[in-house]
This record gives structure tokens, C-alpha cells and sequence, in this order.
């Protein structure tokens, strides 16, 4: 039998396993941090959850890593608040969910007097 391993902190879906045995040949299936629930199938940008009932499909923009720890270039998605200008950096979510209210997903353009200088 599946089990499906979720992290204790956010619920997000961090891999599967095989539920181990007792001596008796039942599986064991109260194992922490993992459920017998399969998740949903996930689309782009998204990511399974568990909400400890049930799992749910969220919102993923963050940026992914490499197994050495280095962020995959073009991954996540590059987002500028309202009042940001063409010089800021852009911003990536560290944490499962939709983007901030009024984010902008294209860098703002120099404004005349950037142009002047």
C-alpha cells in the first residue's frame, strides 16, 4: 500500500512510499507526516496540499533548487509591486500560493525622467 509524505509545516506533498508491514501482514498506515489519500494530479504552477482532511491544490510560483541546492534559471515566477521601478530586482514567492494583490508580472518600464538622466 502507497503512502504520501507531506511536510509537517506547510502539508505540501514531498514524495511516496510503501507503507511497511506488521508481523501480522497488516500495513501500517498511522505514520506521521504521510496519508493513504492519493493527491491530486498537479498543472503547471501548482502544487498538491494536504490540509490534514483532505489535500488541495495551491498555487506554486515559488522557484525550484537542484539537487545541489542551486535555483533553476527560468523557474518560478518573476512578479514587481505597484511602486516598483524598472531598477528593482525582480521578487519570487518563497512559499506556496498566488501571487500578492497587484502584482505586476512584467518589469516596469523607465519613466521619462529615468530616460533623461
Amino acid at each position: 500500500m502507497k503512502l504520501y509524505r507531506y511536510d509537517l509545516k506547510t502539508g505540501e506533498l514531498t514524495g511516496e512510499m510503501e507503507a511497511q508491514k506488521r508481523p501480522n501482514g497488516q500495513d501500517i498506515v498511522d505514520v506521521i507526516g504521510a496519508t493513504v489519500q492519493q493527491p491530486p494530479q498537479t498543472g503547471e504552477k501548482q502544487a498538491a496540499r494536504w490540509t490534514g482532511e483532505a489535500w488541495e491544490l495551491v498555487e506554486d510560483h515559488r522557484q525550484t533548487r537542484d539537487k545541489g541546492g542551486v535555483i533553476v534559471e527560468g523557474s518560478g515566477t518573476a512578479y514587481w509591486l505597484p511602486g516598483d521601478t524598472w531598477q528593482t530586482p525582480a521578487r519570487y514567492l518563497t512559499e506556496l500560493g498566488p501571487l500578492p494583490e497587484g502584482a505586476l508580472l512584467e518589469r516596469p518600464a523607465k519613466t521619462p525622467e529615468d530616460i533623461e538622466k
